[in-house]
């Protein structure tokens, strides 16, 4: 349709030629080269919101070992088919850990059968106040997850299934902050070796230590907010 009006397409249609506002730590972005089509960027802190949190209690936690690390395992709210997640239960049930499970608000909890006393399915869990408790995260490697976890300094296993998923587990492994596992790598004994490297191997909290503290480093929207409005001025 460009050409057909003598002009010659830009990348991306032109989208990123003005200011482009971006969610991603600094340690996740792909670098100048991989991106000319993003001239200007302007980094803000992403920011977790769980509807009505306010009204939920204390999280719903595994019973298990006492001081046993617990790992929460979700494939969030879309990309939650059954077969990834029973595969990821399977390999994480064998470990010495607690699992939080959540299925997805639409899906039904008894869907993955009886479990041990060390692992707890519920449909939802507000994300602000799992990840608090957590000592490992299992996920679709949705930007919204990757991100909460990240910003609490955990380590993280990403299972992609579509969409972004796939770029962001590579942002997540290349960081240092967590391992990925492609659709044909996914396999209970690998889920297993992997959390079980995240849970014994300092190296990978860390990195999402310091992945966390450059998203608090990262200006607020109240920042971003008054450099579009100086923008917006001229100033």
């Amino acid at each position: 349709m460009w050409r057909s009006r003598g002009i010659e397409p830009r990348p991306y249609g032109g989208s990123y030629e003005h200011l482009y506002l971006d969610v991603y730590p600094p340690e996740m972005q792909a670098g100048p080269a991989e991106t000319p089509h993003v001239p200007r960027r302007q980094l803000l802190r992403p920011v977790s919101d769980d509807a009505g949190v306010e009204e939920w209690a204390a999280p719903p936690l595994p019973e298990g070992r006492p001081g046993a690390p617990l790992v929460y395992l979700t494939m969030g709210t879309v990309f939650n088919a059954e077969g990834p997640l029973r595969t990821a239960l399977a390999g994480l049930a064998g470990l010495d850990v607690r699992v939080l499970v959540t299925v997805g608000p639409l899906a039904d909890p008894g869907v993955l059968g009886a479990q041990p006393a060390h692992v707890r399915v519920e449909r939802y869990v507000p994300q602000s106040q799992m990840l608090a408790s957590c000592d490992a995260v299992v996920s679709h490697g949705g930007s919204g997850t990757v991100l909460a976890t990240l910003a609490h300094g955990l380590p993280q296993l990403c299972l992609p299934q579509g969409a972004d998923q796939f770029l962001n587990a590579a942002a997540v492994a290349g960081s240092g902050a967590g391992l990925s596992l492609s659709p044909e790598e996914l396999g209970a004994e690998a889920v297993s070796a992997a959390v079980e490297r995240l849970l014994v191997e300092d190296s990978f909290r860390r990195s999402a230590t310091s992945v966390a503290a450059s998203i608090e480093a990262m200006p607020s929207a109240d920042d971003v907010a008054a450099v579009l409005e100086a923008l917006a001025w001229g100033s």
